[in-house]
């Protein structure tokens, strides 16, 4: 069990500079390979325009251009934040050259081919999807989490790095938590704590979460039991929790009913992604 190789997913805003400095120091401490690659605007806009009318105008083609140039240009923006984020952390530019490496790769037409593009991978960083962020923000998380079935590193737009001092898992005992936690162990392995939070009583039908504690004991981690009741609703807790144990991240299960970009979801997954000023590894 081993993370070698972690794909950041630019996106030419403000937030890409967080997103580039959490992956180059995860790809760091670990150490592994990095890529990272700039997402271009969704299709919807041109999809759209060009299929107004009986054929395409000039008008369309004004849109499209537009558009091309708005790419390239963003494209470049997220190659300079990346390189700089790689050069503060001395981490050198060029696939192979040491333990950690990092690369800069061709764009990626539209939010709909990260699902390809992002499986050979073994976790992928995101900006947070807030539900008042415009452009493809949450169609990115989307397809990295629910497409390319990745663990997702999911980073707030002032994140000024990453550290693995402390690592909080929120569990309940489904599927998808404990998957997210599976896929952290190389990273709870390099913390100094780990603490496991629940709300309220879980589920009979599930394993307890001392079963857990258990479970990562056998791959070298040791764990804390950190049982919470349910004051506000979980993810209001489960960040509150976090936060109160200085957590560096917070790893928990994805959950969704439609897509994200519906911004229906689980309860929890919506709130902490909502609200989190903790990044967080998430798995589906």
């Amino acid at each position: 069990m081993s993370i070698a190789h972690i794909l950041a997913l630019l996106s030419g805003a403000d937030e890409s500079t967080a997103v580039a400095n959490v992956a180059v120091d995860l790809a760091k401490t670990l150490p592994c390979s990095l890529t990272a690659r700039y997402v271009k605007p969704g299709l919807g806009a041109q999809g759209y325009f060009g299929g107004m009318g009986e054929g395409p105008s000039p008008y369309v083609h004004v849109v499209v251009e537009e558009m091309q140039r708005v790419a390239q240009k963003e494209a470049a923006t997220a190659k300079q934040i990346f390189e700089s984020a790689c050069a503060a952390r001395a981490v050198n530019m060029g696939a192979g050259r040491a333990a950690t490496s990092a690369q800069w790769d061709e764009p990626i037409d539209g939010p709909e081919e990260v699902g390809r593009h992002g499986r050979l991978s073994d976790v992928i960083v995101v900006g947070q999807p807030t539900p008042i962020k415009t452009g493809d923000a949450a169609q990115i998380f989307d397809a990295a989490l629910f497409r390319a079935r990745r663990s997702v590193l999911v980073v707030p737009d002032y994140a000024p790095g990453l550290s693995l001092n402390t690592i909080a898992i929120a569990y309940d005992g489904r599927a998808e938590a404990v998957r997210a936690a599976n896929g952290a162990v190389p990273l709870l392995r390099k913390a100094s704590q780990v603490h496991i939070i629940t709300v309220g009583d879980l589920d009979d039908t599930v394993p307890p979460p001392a079963e857990l504690k258990a479970y990562l004991a056998r791959h070298g981690v040791e764990a804390a039991l950190c049982p919470q009741k349910k004051d506000s609703s979980v993810g209001e807790t489960i960040h509150a929790r976090a936060k109160s144990l200085s957590a560096d991240f917070i790893v928990m299960g994805g959950y969704t009913h439609s897509q994200l970009r519906e911004l229906v979801l689980g309860g929890g997954t919506r709130d902490m992604l909502s609200k989190s000023t903790i990044p967080m590894l998430m798995a589906h």
